[in-house]
């Protein structure tokens, strides 16, 4: 990942939409490597990073680092002694940024010719995307230091946030105009793409390069081609009749071959599951494909008990089929492949040029492997933007959140520069109103909200939980979006010293504000309307992408604790109970899912096998 971006998977390609279409590509892929109709190149386990050509204050050239985010020391470019300047002593990003700059520079006036000829002298959105290994890797030991030219790529554009821009810490960065993902008709979130440029000319730049970059301990590679081994026998065939079972529920597992398992799945999309614990994760995701994975171990977790729903197992399922197809098919792919560099069954992965318009990558058993990196270690961690994240906190009471609260996290996480959304719920009941119940109104919501939202409950209060989150949580060099409401803004507000709090420790933290009242509605109507079973006031206040059902449990939710606060009883036989229909043509239907809610045990393994087989089952 890195700079450039997310390489895709298999499963990333919008025209792999079922099992089957996994295997078709997986399958043209190896028809296209063997016809040479694409190129394939040596993935490498190494830490991702880019560096570009500037012309400095004195009008001199060199070499600089570039995170790819819009921090202003990224677009203009970090240099060693920024790079000793931004992270604490011990770190190890440092010491790598101080090797590479000078190895770089160290051969600038070498390589004037072929940057000239590769469009990087007088551009700085163009740069050269990189490797870094030294020692151990994030998995595998290699037995020399590396550094991989993997080619030349260019920056996309992208705006800077205008409260940030004032604040002097982020700027626009210039590039290439960021196109619209078109499944979220939104710009995606990569930082650049790999443009064409001429390989014979970054190969000589490479040989220039060598004997400095010897000097220093690492050997240089460029692009390493990989091609199949005549030796060993590619049988996709073989690989599909691998049995994978999976535990539905306690007891009830379900043993398919990997072939029969993709004949019955689909692509899960973006679709969000609901874990035991509340929290969303992608259904297609390493989390899921884990928790698939394991379920039939010995003592592994039934999906039933580690999911909230019946619908989630389902979605897990097919999440965690696609995940275990790519890696076994990869990996046989992987197995029969070999380069200058060795057998690349060994390696992080193959790279495919000539699929489609992006980089798409098979890396087999990586996938698991990863998981287990040392990623985690700030000393190993991404010199650039994807293990940096940008994170906004959000906290507040929620009592009740209303369609005010939820399109400032819809706005919010929508941005491109957002990676997570953390919503800190006061856990102080307000006028009957706890936070259990103002979860569960979010954790609807939740499932409107595009991207990766987090709902917490604070321990003591939102505002320890954020200054704890920036003591705790947060990494060196995260941005932190601090989402506050007009009072809680400047130098009186509850958050006056988090900025300096943050600056402290490295963590850029912005205060953003948010309009009172942002869509017409206040928590304070919205408790008056339950009290008063003023049903209109209320629905007018809550988002309009909820379904009648989800509205309903919302309203007795809520409307019970008020009425065991306003009348000294439940909510059974409590005035207000019931709840007023709502206009079917406000708003599309949307199957209503109750956590827990299983049919019988030894009845869901074949409700989820009829659903994934595509039965209609009454």
């Amino acid at each position: 990942m890195g700079t450039p971006g997310h390489m895709a998977h298999p499963f990333d390609v919008d025209k792999v939409k079922t099992g089957q279409d996994l295997i078709d590509y997986i399958n043209d892929a190896v028809l296209r490597l063997q016809n040479q109709e694409i190129a394939g190149s040596l993935k490498w386990d190494g830490i991702n990073t880019s560096f570009k050509l500037v012309t400095n204050d004195e009008g001199e050239k060199e070499f600089r680092m570039d995170r790819g985010t819009n921090h202003v020391d990224s677009v203009v470019g970090l240099t060693a002694a920024d790079a000793y300047a931004k992270w604490p002593e011990g770190h190890g990003m440092p010491p790598a940024v101080e090797k590479l700059l000078n190895i770089f520079n160290t051969a600038l006036p070498l390589i004037e010719p072929e940057l000239k000829e590769l469009g990087m002298w007088e551009d700085p959105t163009k740069y050269f995307n990189t490797e870094y290994i030294e020692g151990k890797s994030n998995v595998q030991e290699y037995d020399e230091n590396i550094l991989a030219i993997h080619g030349i790529n260019q920056f996309y554009e992208k705006k800077a946030q205008a409260h940030a821009i004032r604040k002097g810490t982020s700027m626009d960065r210039p590039g290439i105009p960021r196109p619209i993902d078109p499944i979220t008709e939104k710009p995606i979130k990569s930082g650049g793409i790999e443009i064409p440029f001429n390989k014979d000319v970054l190969a000589s730049l490479i040989e220039k390069v060598l004997p400095i970059a010897r000097k220093s301990g690492f050997e240089i590679y460029g692009d390493v081609p990989v091609e199949f081994d005549p030796e060993i026998v590619l049988d996709l065939e073989q690989v599909l009749k691998t049995p994978f079972s999976i535990q539905i529920t306690p007891g009830g597992v379900a043993t398919k071959t990997l072939g029969a398992w993709l004949q019955m799945v689909e692509h899960p999309q973006d679709k969000k599951v609901t874990r035991s614990d509340g929290k969303s994760v992608g259904a297609l995701s390493k989390d899921i494909y884990m928790a698939v994975l394991q379920s039939a171990n010995e003592n592994g977790i039934p999906l039933s008990q580690y999911l909230e729903s019946q619908d989630d197992v389902k979605d897990a399922i097919n999440g965690g089929i696609f995940y275990h197809g790519t890696r076994l098919l990869g990996q046989a792919v992987k197995n029969s492949l070999r380069s200058a560099a060795g057998p690349v069954g060994s390696h992080e992965g193959v790279v495919l040029r000539g699929m489609e318009d992006f980089l798409v990558k098979l890396t087999g058993d990586f996938i698991v492997q990863g998981l287990a990196s040392t990623h985690g270690d700030k000393n190993k961690q991404s010199l650039t933007e994807d293990l940096v994240r940008n994170t906004a906190l959000y906290p507040g009471k929620f009592k009740p959140p209303h369609g005010g609260h939820f399109n400032v996290a819809k706005q919010i996480i929508s941005n491109p520069d957002v990676d997570k959304l953390i919503i800190f719920v006061s856990p102080v009941t307000h006028e009957g109103i706890t936070a259990e119940q103002a979860v569960k109104v979010w954790n609807t919501y939740r499932d409107y909200l595009p991207g990766d939202v987090d709902i917490r409950v604070a321990a003591v209060s939102p505002v320890r939980s954020v200054y704890e989150y920036i003591d705790n949580d947060a990494e060196v060099g995260e941005d932190l979006h601090l989402i506050l409401g007009e009072k809680d803004i400047g130098p009186n507000g509850r958050f006056k010293n988090a900025v300096k709090h943050g600056a402290v420790r490295g963590i850029a933290v912005a205060e953003v504000p948010v309009p009172p009242q942002m869509g017409g509605v206040s928590a304070t109507e919205m408790r008056a309307a339950l009290r008063d079973n003023d049903d209109k006031t209320f629905i007018a206040g809550i988002p309009n992408e909820l379904s009648d059902a989800e509205i309903e449990n919302i309203m007795i939710t809520l409307r019970g604790s008020l009425d065991e606060i306003s009348t000294g009883v439940g909510l059974v036989g409590a005035p207000g109970a019931s709840v007023v229909a709502t206009s079917s043509s406000r708003r599309p239907k949307k199957k209503n899912r109750h956590p827990k809610n299983f049919i019988a045990e030894d009845e869901l393994v074949t409700e989820v096998m009829d659903y994934l087989l595509g039965i209609s089952v009454g």
